[in-house]
């Protein structure tokens, strides 16, 4: 994967792909998130980093807001 790269999409990972990393306890029923860029890599989460299942992407979204002059911020959390 190179610096730049833009994501262009999520999706679930398919059942190829799941049968690909030995995981034959799970299908594409379990919404295993990929993030696909424009360089062609893919990344998906892993329950541990020896890949003995998938996981889940954690993050948050800041919201800053003004009001009377005063400037929040907002934290959202988010899995997917």
């Amino acid at each position: 994967m190179k610096i730049g790269a833009k994501l262009i999409d999520v999706r679930n990972m398919t059942n190829a792909e799941i049968k690909n990393e030995g995981w034959d306890y799970y299908s594409v029923s379990d919404n295993i998130k990929v993030l696909v860029f424009d360089d062609g890599s893919v990344i998906y989460p892993s329950a541990d980093y020896e890949g003995n299942g998938p996981g889940v992407i954690f993050g948050y979204t800041k919201h800053v807001t003004q009001k009377n002059g005063v400037k929040s911020n907002k934290i959202q959390q988010f899995a997917i």
